[in-house]
């Protein structure tokens, strides 16, 4: 897997919308944020026009994709962030340059709808991609002014975007806001390649060639906005693709507002989990940020990832 340059003050961020769209006046407030944070800013053509099409997405597919090939392909750039997720960003897949993209390795980072981008990026591009916050979404709907703040959401992308000069031996220990505890479902030690991201986006792609490869793996889910019998239909769809197969360990996010609108969701939901994994016979370890509550952490997607769920701890190296 190839690590890209890591981030540093003063680099060139490019902006992309590859799924729903923003007002004008949010991508302003985007561009705003970035530059404060000392950061020069270069937002796609489809966005900077402010295109929608159906008014769910932010222009054409072919405009979106053609978005994150310039940006790839421009050397002015260091990193490409996406405003937000939504729907969309499967449109793009079959227009991307996925060879270009491999000779230009960037930082890439979002996160819900973006996961088909992550998995792409890894299937056929053999890129480390960043499972972190988007610039709508994350970073000026808070307070999130700078490297030097003292901000859990800057902080973990930070350290993911420098985890291979900073941590080459040692690996990156994951961690979580204060006061958030990972929850041991399934005790038991895992090493893989961590893949993954949102439940409903993966469970979209079975039947694709953009379904991500498993064998391996430690896999990552997470989701927003479901009931439960809806997850369940995600991971049936999933399990008969063949999709845990070979999979290791998994490492379960939250799934926000999800459980039927009951106000003991949360514990519905990790009921569920514990039905539906236990014929798996892996480890599985639940709670770790990075997913769609507010802060979330970053997690480095294509790198090994030890997981030791016993323990509660998870660590990431090249």
């Amino acid at each position: 897997m190839i690590f890209p340059r890591p981030l540093y003050p003063g680099d060139c961020i490019g902006l992309v919308a590859p799924s729903s769209p923003v007002t004008q006046w949010e991508q302003r407030q985007c561009v705003l944020c970035l530059e404060r944070m000392g950061f020069s800013v270069l937002v796609g053509a489809s966005l900077k026009k402010g295109e929608q099409e159906d008014g769910y997405l932010a222009g054409s597919a072919k405009n979106r994709a053609k978005d994150l090939n310039d940006m790839f392909e421009n050397d002015r750039i260091s990193a490409i962030f996406c405003v937000r997720g939504g729907y969309g960003s499967a449109q793009v897949l079959k227009y991307l340059d996925y060879a270009c993209i491999r000779r230009n390795p960037k930082i890439f980072i979002g996160y819900s709808d973006i996961t088909n981008l992550h998995t792409v990026f890894q299937k056929y591009c053999g890129l480390v991609t960043f499972h972190g916050p988007m610039v709508k979404s994350d970073l000026i709907s808070r307070n999130v002014l700078g490297p030097g703040q003292e901000s859990y959401v800057w902080n973990s992308l930070l350290r993911a975007v420098h985890m291979e000069c900073d941590n080459r031996e040692e690996g990156m220990v994951f961690e979580n806001p204060i006061g958030e505890e990972m929850h041991t479902i399934f005790p038991g030690k895992a090493r893989g390649r961590i893949t993954g991201g949102n439940l409903s986006v993966l469970s979209r792609a079975c039947g694709t060639p953009f379904l991500p490869d498993t064998e391996g793996s430690i896999l990552f889910l997470e989701d927003i906005g479901e009931s439960i019998p809806r997850l369940d239909m995600y991971l049936t769809q999933l399990e008969y693709s063949g999709f845990f197969q070979g999979v290791k360990g998994i490492l379960l996010g939250d799934f926000t507002d999800c459980g039927n609108g009951s106000p003991k969701g949360g514990g519905r939901i990790a009921a569920f989990f514990t039905k539906r994994l236990e014929s798996l016979q892996i480890p599985v370890l639940a709670n770790v940020c990075s997913d769609h509550r507010k802060p979330m952490g970053t997690i480095p997607m294509g790198t090994v990832c030890e997981m030791d769920a016993g323990q509660r701890r998870v660590v990431f190296s090249q």
